[in-house]
């Protein structure tokens, strides 16, 4: 009798199991904002009579101060670091998504950078071969901002863990974790010497990633979203002046974010 009730408690159970688990086919979309930081980069600048590579640059990201007005404002709250996806469960526990990160990348001005290459003639006291040379870095070098943005449009799979569900079955925590491919879609507002950047969008390279996070969902449709992100960012044809001047880089970053979103099936 007691293993009758105990198979049948592991039966409920499983089947409460496998009801929380009938996603597939749930298509779900999710909005939000994002802060990242980066690794040192390696930059190299070619163009008209120069080519050369500076070393170790340091960045960070432009983040906007938190303003109800810019954040909910039709017109203004695509303005600060965002993170827009739409999803689809092609199993209980695998979705895949596409979705685009709006990241915002910013050289910093006070550092100093080893810089190896030649300036040719007609760039004032910038002329010249360096090895290795320690240069201070100001705008009458170069500048360099991916702020409209660090644009990386991706395509993401990931595997979903189930930590607890409430008993009505319409409030649940999850745990997930995946990868992502995509391409790099920066519009960089660069200058070099002073001359004026080209500043347009354009495909610059691609980047992986690894991401992770955990999601919790309220009343069966409401989704929050807290994810931890790293990636690689291949940049090898970065637009820089008007010219027909070009920037290569390669850039490792960590990113934060949370999301708001909805999840349904897909009728």
């Amino acid at each position: 009798m007691k293993v009758l009730v105990l198979l049948t408690i592991l039966m409920q159970s499983l089947s409460l199991i496998a009801q929380v688990h009938d996603r597939k086919g749930n298509i779900y979309g999710l909005w939000g904002y994002n802060r990242s930081v980066y690794a040192q980069s390696d930059i190299r600048f070619s163009g008209l009579n120069y080519d050369f590579i500076a070393y170790d640059v340091k960045a960070a990201d432009f983040p906007s101060e938190f303003d109800p007005k810019t954040r909910f404002g039709i017109n203004t709250f695509s303005i600060p670091q965002y993170n827009y996806r739409l999803g689809y469960f092609i199993t209980n526990s695998i979705s895949i998504s596409a979705g685009l990160d709006h990241m915002k990348y910013v050289v910093k001005n006070s550092q100093e950078v080893l810089v190896d290459g030649f300036v040719g003639e007609g760039y004032g006291a910038y002329s010249g071969t360096y090895n290795d040379r320690l240069v201070p870095l100001n705008s009458s070098f170069f500048t360099l901002e991916h702020t409209d943005g660090l644009n990386y449009v991706s395509i993401e799979v990931d595997k979903h863990w189930l930590l607890w569900c409430h008993e009505n079955n319409r409030h649940m925590l999850d745990w997930f974790a995946g990868g992502g491919l995509g391409i790099m879609v920066p519009r960089s507002d660069v200058t070099v010497f002073g001359e004026p950047a080209i500043n347009v969008f354009h495909v610059a390279g691609e980047a992986v990633s690894l991401q992770t996070g955990f999601k919790a969902t309220f009343f069966k449709h409401l989704y929050l979203v807290g994810t931890a992100k790293a990636g690689i960012s291949r940049m090898h044809d970065i637009l820089t002046t008007e010219n027909g001047g070009r920037a290569q880089q390669n850039i490792g970053w960590f990113q934060g974010s949370w999301q708001v979103g909805y999840v349904g099936k897909l009728k």
